[in-house]
């Protein structure tokens, strides 16, 4: 029993689908949330199978259990890039002779800078920054994606922040 690993974090999906599976004398694969002593969050991928006698009856289970804490934050950052990526094919429009792309969601800069702050790898941090720092209202950036003393590139953030 590693239920200690998870902290307060006992409500956890797949706490219950282990039981399941122990109970129903099935295989179990699944990820779980652990907790090291510092606090810090580590994702375990465990595996448990049954073991079955020569009748045919459960004699134990055996387990496995892999840090994929790595992997997992791969995944999530992959994730949050395909977010950001839907946010903003949903908010870019092209229209023409006018404007090449405009970014008008509040969603991208007031909904959670940490989610934003991965956008400084496609972006650059000075212009996130300065959109932030601008305060409320319309800013706009219309070197959003280069450095300003190398010239403006063809895209404008704007951003309405609360």
């Amino acid at each position: 029993n590693c239920s200690f690993l998870q902290g307060d974090d006992r409500d956890q999906v797949e706490i219950q689908k282990i039981r399941d599976a122990v109970a129903a004398g099935t295989d179990f694969h699944g990820v779980l949330r652990n907790y090291r002593k510092d606090g810090s969050l580590f994702y375990n991928e465990l595996r448990i199978s049954p073991v079955f006698n020569e009748k045919g009856a459960i004699q134990y289970f055996v387990g496995y259990q892999q840090d994929v804490t790595q992997e997992k934050r791969r995944t999530l950052f992959l994730e949050m890039l395909i977010g950001i990526g839907e946010i903003l094919n949903e908010t870019l429009y092209d229209k023409t002779n006018e404007t090449v792309l405009e970014i008008v969601s509040q969603k991208v800069i007031s909904t959670s800078l940490f989610h934003i702050a991965s956008v400084s790898m496609v972006m650059g941090v000075d212009d996130i920054s300065y959109l932030w720092a601008v305060g409320p209202g319309v800013s706009s950036v219309p070197y959003v994606c280069g450095n300003p003393a190398a010239g403006p590139c063809p895209l404008t953030l704007r951003a309405w922040r609360s």
